[in-house]
């Protein structure tokens, strides 16, 4: 009989959380049984750096070979390991420091609804229906269908939970009751005498962050609005990452969709305690997310779509009832999942697709370009659509940037040149902490501008800069980390938390980042046989399109040179589109066209692609 290994213990400060293991575990996997708050970035692959921790006590675990990359032999010596790469064998306090923790989320600002009328897919009818007698021998379910027909003109099925509920209800009303129905359906039935109020949910979806707003569905004024982070970026904060984790392992599919929906209905529950709402009157769910999260909030594998050719499982609206994912709404009541184009390319772009107004207006030529963890892009000409996602999102989420991090109170979003200074501008005005996605591309451009960075990209000698008062602000930036050249930001006398560089490897991930987007509008234009002059206006969607600078865009290169008074930023359009859509079904068939009238075009291995991306890579 094999004998039992003594169990260690293992300390988080400053949670102040302990816990019994067995010798050998990974830290990670108890730090996520454990549910203590620490991102994963690259899902545990040892690719990105971030999941850092610090041993205190007893000497740490010998550095693999990846810890060797990412700290200095300073901070190897001083305890300082990967969470996702060391496994822990003697009993050890391990610090947790603040810049691995999720930290304070930042909320997009939110675009403007255009709603002409409300006229919802859900809808209450008031009836009063004549009781049956012994000359009127009709059943309750013929008495109902023809009520609701002469009020609506609309045959309406009756599932038979609900054939359970109406004799009582009849005859404890006297025959008055309110009727609830949607998607030719009828969803509840309750006594005209007792208030039935009638609410619907957007939910966006997002990669990094979750939304959701309830509104009244007979007035359309919204009631409460909450977000959160997604919970699966634990496993990785870009969608392959997620989607490596999972491979074929059904439990950890199950896993994921299981935390979404477990904040989901957290943030359900806290704005209907706030504002006493019954998650009985919530009758409908419209979501949008990208092609990956939707297929995970539906509990399908996504993997096909990361495998040539890279195709989704689905692509038409999806509607389910409530209770198939047991949302914290009326069990009867409806989900409605907005559909995925192709490829990377989901519900989400399609709401930004129907804020922006495509398939309403033909007469004008547009282009769309969400930016997030992954940039979608699609291109409206003459009536017919082009789309296409490009891989942009690990530069402009952090996750690939030494001192990269999400839009959290302390990350540099900005930054301006005063006479001899730099001014580092922070969330929040909080010190510094790292850079979000925003503050790269300000931080790239600005130094393009004054000559400390290249066309091509390279960190320029200070002796090649001819203007005396940036070679005053910067000669004593450019330093050495690690072996890679960098320029210092900001560092802890200037009050930032720790000192901050911008990398030749971080600069080199932008333009990476920034060709994928601009190769990717220009294939759509090559499609069409548009020339990007003869773009009418230009959307910009998304986390980091809600924050960047129209000049910085115009002046990069991102979007077209069409003047800067036709470049328009309309924030979360993801959670727009979907409230549109719940707060008027005639946006559902508008969606559903565009899912006709739009076609896929899978970038990858096209050699025009490559091509393009090569010539866009210079700044």
């Amino acid at each position: 009989m094999r004998e039992k290994l003594p169990k260690i213990e293992i300390e988080f400060l400053p949670d102040n959380i302990s816990s019994q293991v067995l010798p050998g575990k990974l830290l990670s996997s108890i730090i996520e049984k454990l549910n203590i708050d620490l991102l994963f970035p690259c899902g545990g692959n040892g690719s990105c750096g971030k999941c850092v921790v610090q041993f205190e006590q007893n000497p740490p675990p010998p550095p693999t070979y990846a810890e060797e990359l990412f700290f200095t032999p300073d901070e190897i010596k001083n305890g300082y390991r990967l969470a996702c790469q060391c496994t822990v064998n003697i009993s050890s306090r391990i610090r947790i420091p603040d810049e691995t923790r999720y930290g304070k989320m930042v909320l997009l600002k939110e675009g403007k609804v255009r709603i002409e009328k409300i006229n919802p897919l859900i809808e209450i009818h008031h009836l009063n229906i004549t009781a049956p007698t012994l000359t009127n021998l009709k059943s309750d379910e013929r008495l109902l269908e023809e009520a609701l027909y002469k009020k609506v003109k609309i045959k309406w099925r009756i599932p038979a939970h609900m054939l359970r509920l109406l004799p009582t209800i009849l005859r404890q009303s006297r025959f008055h009751i309110d009727v609830v129905t949607g998607d030719h359906e009828v969803l509840d039935i309750v006594r005209a005498d007792k208030k039935t109020c009638l609410f619907g949910v957007a939910l966006d979806l997002g990669t990094t962050t979750l939304v959701v707003s309830i509104h009244d569905l007979q007035t359309g004024k919204t009631i409460g609005v909450e977000a959160a982070l997604n919970p699966n970026i634990k496993y990785g904060e870009d969608l392959i990452s997620r989607i490596t984790y999972i491979t074929d392992d059904r439990m950890r599919l199950r896993n994921l969709q299981r935390m979404l929906i477990r904040q989901i209905n957290r943030m359900l529950a806290n704005i209907c305690r706030k504002h006493k709402i019954s998650r009985r009157h919530i009758y409908i769910i419209t979501a949008a997310g990208n092609a990956v999260m939707n297929h995970l909030f539906l509990g399908i594998n996504p993997k096909t779509i990361a495998l040539a050719p890279y195709t989704p499982v689905f692509n038409d609206v999806k509607r389910e009832k409530n209770r198939s994912l047991n949302l914290f709404a009326h069990p009867e009541g409806l989900l409605c999942v907005l559909p995925n184009l192709g490829g990377f390319v989901g519900g989400d772009v399609v709401a930004d697709m129907l804020v922006a107004g495509f398939g309403v207006n033909n007469k004008k030529t547009r282009l769309l370009i969400d930016i997030g963890t992954n940039c979608e892009v699609v291109l409206e000409r003459a009536g017919k659509c082009f789309a296409a996602s490009s891989p942009a999102g690990p530069a402009l989420e952090g996750a690939s940037i030494t001192y990269g991090m999400r839009a959290e109170s302390g990350a540099i979003y900005d930054v301006q040149l005063n006479h001899s200074n730099m001014q580092i501008l922070t969330i929040d005005n909080r010190p510094a902490s790292g850079i979000c996605g925003s503050g790269l591309f300000h931080l790239v451009e600005t130094l393009v501008q004054v000559g400390i960075i290249a066309g091509d990209g390279k960190i320029s000698a200070m002796e090649n800069i001819n203007d005396k008062t940036i070679n005053d602000i910067f000669a004593h930036r450019i330093k050495t980390v690690n072996g890679i050249k960098a320029i210092l930001l900001v560092d802890t006398a200037r009050g930032a938390k720790r000192d901050i560089f911008l990398t030749q490897t971080d600069i080199r991930h932008f333009q990476l980042a920034k060709a994928a987007i601009v190769s990717a509008w220009n294939i759509l234009c090559k499609e069409m046989h548009c020339n990007p002059r003869e773009i009418d206006e230009v959307y910009i969607a998304g986390a980091f399109g809600n924050y960047i600078r129209p000049d910085t865009a115009s002046r990069l290169g991102l979007v077209p040179n069409i003047g800067l008074n036709k470049i328009h930023f309309i924030g979360n359009a993801a959670l727009e589109g979907a409230r549109m859509i719940l707060l008027n079904k005639k946006n559902l068939k508008i969606v559903k066209q565009l899912l006709y009238e739009t076609k896929f075009i899978e970038l990858a291995g096209r050699e025009d692609f490559q091509e393009a991306y090569i010539t866009n890579l210079s700044l």
